[in-house]
């Protein structure tokens, strides 16, 4: 495409013709014309969008005009004039473009480089991190083999994602879990008794471990005789102490655990460039922000899975952030005991009548005791306390909120 100052530089050469500038034969002089000045960038325009080209250094060409993609706003162009390419007078004296016309500004060189694509957007031979106009820029150390990054940290609002020249996530985590304690709800107990036994059972049988002919007595009173009939005519026999069938069982309730969801006390999210390129650098180094931007911390990292030791050199601050909690919070399960009823068993001799002395004091089920009853008769006592119910237990908060799955970071110190 033919640059907008083409008809300027022709209309420029026919006036110097008209003035003498061209010799008798109609050919140029020999000295070369001047129609810009040297090593100056010019805006311009070019379908539509605002651009640059530069002045040769010799003064008598431009380079092609060239539009300025960090500045795709000053492209459009409103009104009546909408689509038609803005007039540059290239060829104007050196002082024209001062003093007539304020599109072309030859003290202040247009900026056209684009810092993030590793492209010489200006054609000036210089490669963003190496182009002046990339100030914003600098060289980062790359990552060391096995490592990933570099990265930048941010901390403040850690979920509302990257942005900047660091616009892709690389991980996010976070470190010192939140180990808000469950609140576990109270455990019951169904069933059972509401009151203790009335009785307890007496077994008597004329065989050791109270086997042979048996027979069962109920008592409820802490002093009195029995005779079972299977004692008759035994001088020697056995006595056995049971539990009321009449007592129950109770069935405990579950317990329900309410608990905050797991957190992390510090939030990292690592943000990286979606491209990592030497754009400029020297071998080893990538381009990227000079300053990673507001929310992140000012020094650059690298990263890898699991645990692991800094590598030497540039990356020397070690970080450990993790990805997952192990959350092992719960309620302890509920139990019952009881029914809360007391029995106790006491053998007397037959002519203890008040029971004052007793010959064997049993407080636990099941004992197959021997004895000797006289004129087939026992003297025995039943002694019953509680109230019958049943205690629940159980239903304690345990458990507690952990970290897994590491991740080692290593910054700049």
């Amino acid at each position: 495409m033919r640059s907008t100052w083409f008809p300027a530089v022709l209309a420029m050469c026919s006036s110097v013709f008209a003035l003498g500038g061209c010799n008798k034969a109609g050919e140029a002089t020999e000295t070369p014309l001047e129609i810009c000045e040297p090593g100056t960038v010019y805006t311009c325009a070019r379908r539509g969008c605002t651009g640059h080209q530069s002045c040769t250094a010799d003064g008598t060409a431009f380079t092609s005009c060239v539009c300025n993609s960090d500045d795709d706003s000053d492209a459009a162009v409103s009104g009546s004039d909408a689509g038609k390419p803005e007039p540059v007078d290239a060829a104007a004296p050196k002082d024209a473009g001062k003093a007539q016309d304020a599109r072309v500004d030859a003290q202040q060189p247009a900026h056209g480089e684009q810092c993030d694509n590793g492209k010489d957007d200006d054609d000036d031979g210089q490669v963003d991190c190496a182009d002046p106009d990339c100030s914003e820029r600098t060289c980062v150390q790359e990552a060391p083999r096995g490592w990933k990054g570099p990265i930048a940290l941010r901390f403040d609002a850690a979920s509302s994602g990257c942005g900047g020249g660091l616009g892709e996530t690389a991980f996010e985590g976070g470190t010192q879990p939140e180990n808000a304690t469950a609140a576990c709800s109270a455990c019951s107990c169904s069933g059972g008794d509401a009151a203790c036994a009335a009785f307890v059972d007496f077994g008597t049988g004329t065989a050791a471990e109270c086997g042979g002919t048996t027979c069962t007595t109920s008592v409820n009173q802490s002093c009195t005789e029995i005779m079972p009939p299977c004692l008759a005519g035994q001088s020697t026999a056995y006595l056995q102490t049971k539990l009321p069938t009449a007592a129950g069982a109770c069935t405990p309730s579950g317990s329900s655990m309410t608990a905050p969801a797991a957190a992390w006390k510090v939030r990292a999210r690592a943000c990286t460039a979606a491209t990592l390129e030497r754009a400029g650098c020297k071998s080893g180094k990538v381009c990227l922000p000079a300053e990673p931007g507001s929310g992140f911390e000012a020094t650059y990292c690298v990263w890898q899975e699991g645990e692991s030791d800094c590598p030497s050199g540039t990356f020397t601050d070690k970080r450990t952030y993790y990805r997952e909690f192990e959350d092992t919070r719960s309620c302890s399960a509920c139990s019952c005991s009881g029914p809360s009823c007391s029995y106790s068993w006491k053998i007397f001799n037959s002519g203890d009548t008040s029971c004052a002395s007793p010959l064997l004091d049993l407080t636990s089920a099941n004992q197959c005791v021997q004895v000797n009853p006289a004129g087939d008769k026992l003297r025995v006592g039943a002694s019953i306390s509680g109230d019958g119910k049943c205690n629940p237990s159980g239903g304690k908060a345990q458990g507690s909120v952990s970290a897994k799955k590491p991740i080692t970071v290593c910054c700049e110190p």
